[in-house]
């Protein structure tokens, strides 16, 4: 059982849709994904509805999760846009240090993590709108899933509380290439090639 878009997509022949333990679809994995992300089953981007996991779910709710401004759909981006990710949360009880970090999963691959600050600071009691850029051409073709967290862990030492919420929301990115983004190149993210 898995919500991971890639890996289904990589490694399954056929999908099952279940919802409260109910068949909702079952066969092909493209249109059994095409139905649940069109359902209200899949709430994509709208973090409220997801399980948060770890020890400040008391303390702060995430609620909206969004890339160029699409929250609710498997989104399908070029390798040259330029991607605003956007993270809203609520602190309903002040939390004396956090930082939020945005992972990067392509086919059930971390490629990446994101952090909306070097160290952790203390949170007030509020709502928080945070927004991350990542550059065009840095995530090569494929199927990604993103999880969202927090943490008050810092670069030199571990942290103790936390959030999270895994495959909290998944897109595309075309299969384009370019001088930027060489088909023949390898690995998970392009880093373009600046002369010395």
């Amino acid at each position: 059982m898995s919500h991971n878009m890639g890996s289904i997509r990589q490694l399954c022949t056929s999908a099952m849709l279940l919802n409260n333990g109910q068949l909702v679809a079952q066969g092909n994995v493209e249109e059994t994904l095409g139905i649940y992300l069109k359902s209200n089953i899949h709430a994509n981007g709208l973090l409220a509805t997801y399980k948060h996991q770890g020890t400040l779910v008391n303390s702060i709710q995430f609620k909206e999760f969004s890339i160029n401004g699409i929250k609710n759909q498997e989104a399908v981006f070029s390798p040259s846009d330029q991607l605003i990710v956007n993270l809203q949360y609520s602190c309903k009880q002040a939390v004396p240090k956090f930082r939020s970090s945005v992972n990067f999963y392509k086919d059930a691959v971390l490629v990446f993590t994101i952090q909306n600050k070097p160290w952790p600071a203390a949170l007030a009691e509020g709502d928080y709108n945070e927004s991350f850029v990542i550059e065009p051409n840095l995530l090569r073709p494929g199927n990604y899933t993103i999880g969202v967290g927090g943490h008050d862990g810092d670069p030199i030492s571990a942290g103790h509380e936390w959030i999270y919420i895994d495959e909290a929301y998944s897109f595309y990115i075309a299969s384009e290439w370019n001088d930027v983004n060489d088909f023949s190149a390898k690995g998970l993210i392009n880093i373009p090639h600046k002369p010395l």
